[in-house]
Parts: structure tokens; sequence; C-alpha cells
């Protein structure tokens, strides 16, 4: 959707684009790995480098979904908005 057409029906339904920003949600894909020496690392393939770890997979998670929302706000600041996931995850079964 084109900015000045958002723009335009938040004008409308009298919501700010801070307000919208606030409450606008997106989804990203987080690949789990598990560490040599213990506990998981992620990464998140639509955010080039954001990532983080944690001891279990649900520790490791939400400590990258608040790694997203820093990345975010950053990319925010120098006036961009947030990538949409383009990933496709295929899973496959062959013959071992």
């Amino acid at each position: 959707m084109k900015t000045g057409l958002l723009l335009g029906q938040l004008k409308r339904i009298n919501i700010s684009w801070e307000e919208f920003r606030v409450v606008s949600t997106h989804d990203y894909l987080i690949i789990v790995h598990p560490d040599e020496a213990g506990g998981y690392w992620t990464e998140v393939p639509s955010l080039p480098g954001c990532g983080s770890q944690g001891e279990s997979v649900d520790e490791a998670v939400e400590v990258t979904k608040d790694a997203i929302q820093g990345y975010i706000e950053s990319l925010r600041k120098h006036g961009e908005g947030p990538p949409e996931e383009r990933a496709l995850v295929v899973t496959v079964t062959v013959a071992a």
C-alpha cells in the first residue's frame, strides 16, 4: 500500500501515524539452532544480523523478539519502516 494512501485512510478514521505504528504488527521467521556448547542461538533471515541466544528454545525466542523490536526501532529512527517477511519455508522428505 502506498504511504500517502495509508496516511489518508488513517486521517479519515482519526488515527495518527504514531498511533498506527504502535498497533501495527509484523510476523517474522525465527530460525532456532542448537549451540554446540549448549543452549540455542537464533537468526531472523528478513532482518540481517538480527538474532540472539538462550539456554532454552523459549528463552532464545523471547530474547530474539526483543532483538527484533530493537531492530525495528532502529530502522524507524533512520526513517525506514519494518520490512515484510519474505522467507518461504519448505520441508521436504527424502530417502536416506
